[in-house]
């Protein structure tokens, strides 16, 4: 597997990325000749009518899923991709109820990092282990990795409740591990456990206070993905310190979609916004987004809805998607 190169240190942080996304997206649609709906406050609507027609998301907390499908929300962004195929299994909507338009590339995987003193190398070694953990999970209680980690414990039979049985702490903390509350926490040993996505930012860290990343076994990784998720790998390559790869779950892609009965016209209008925008909207790898790849289904843009037949037929008539 050849992975992507790291993104530089000084890129764009998510929420500026998700935020001017369907910022452009909107701005280009009001310009076109033919689109009617041109009053916008990240909704669209006729001149002159009560109703806004389309409403489109720049967010990416999944709990925004149940009100693309019921239609709600016409368009919106999640992060990671495979956060939705995983919320609509769980919510048991039908299949195809969601739909794809295209997945910006944002390589990341989840990190499950322990102390070595626990004694466990693996998810798989937790039920009969019983370790005693003081967990730092992150603070905002709808973000995706919430869900992550609760459906990866569940896996092997373990739920956050069974690890405060155990004698350990779950507490939620504000930010990514690297960023001072969290990292305090680590290089002071209060905590011994990391729950979180983002690790390309602190897996070297967690590792250099004492801690290892935890591997997914086969049967662990094949339940996961019957629940919608995509497996991952952290690899010596971005981490000088494993010696050798750890399986985990995929966190990449910031995937635009919507529901399987939106109007064609919609869907086509947000893939021409894309491409004729492509120059001016920046994303985590450089200044121009790399629409070659968003329909791929590429490592780093993960397509785990089918795309909607409207994008479907765009991308591919316009050479961006093998037919």
């Amino acid at each position: 597997m050849i992975e992507p190169e790291p993104y530089p240190p000084g890129r764009l942080r998510a929420p500026t990325i998700r935020s001017r996304i369907m910022l452009k997206v909107a701005e280009h649609l009001v310009g076109q000749a033919d689109w009617q709906q041109k009053q916008a406050m990240i909704q669209l609507r006729v001149q002159g009518e009560e109703e806004f027609a389309y409403r489109l998301l720049g967010g990416d907390s999944p709990r925004s899923i149940l009100d693309v499908a019921e239609g709600r929300i016409d368009v919106a962004l999640v992060n990671p991709a495979t956060a939705a195929s995983a919320a609509a299994r769980k919510a048991g909507l039908a299949p195809g109820a969601l739909v794809a338009i295209a997945t910006i590339p944002s390589y990341d995987q989840l990190g499950l990092a322990v102390t070595t003193a626990s004694g466990i190398t693996r998810i798989e070694d937790m039920p009969a282990v019983r370790p005693t953990l003081r967990v730092t999970l992150r603070a905002q209680r709808d973000h995706a990795v919430q869900g992550f980690v609760v459906d990866a414990l569940a896996a092997v039979g373990v739920t956050l409740s069974d690890l405060l049985d155990w004698g350990g702490t779950v507490s939620y903390d504000p930010g990514l591990p690297h960023l001072p509350d969290r990292a305090g926490l680590i290089a002071a040993g209060t905590v011994d456990a990391v729950f979180d996505e983002g690790v390309y930012n602190w897996g070297e860290l967690v590792m250099a206070h004492g801690m290892r990343l935890l591997s997914f076994g086969e049967e662990t990784l094949e339940r996961l993905e019957t629940r919608g998720y995509r497996r991952g790998m952290l690899t010596p390559q971005r981490f000088p310190s494993l010696t050798e790869p750890v399986a985990t779950l995929d966190f990449s892609g910031f995937m635009i979609y919507t529901r399987r009965g939106a109007p064609d016209h919609l869907v086509e209008g947000v893939c021409a916004a894309l491409l004729a925008e492509r120059d001016s909207i920046s994303w985590q790898g450089g200044d121009r987004l790399p629409v070659e790849r968003m329909a791929t289904d590429a490592l780093d843009a993960p397509l785990p809805l089918p795309l909607h037949p409207a994008a479907e037929r765009f991308w591919v008539e316009h050479g961006l998607r093998a037919r």
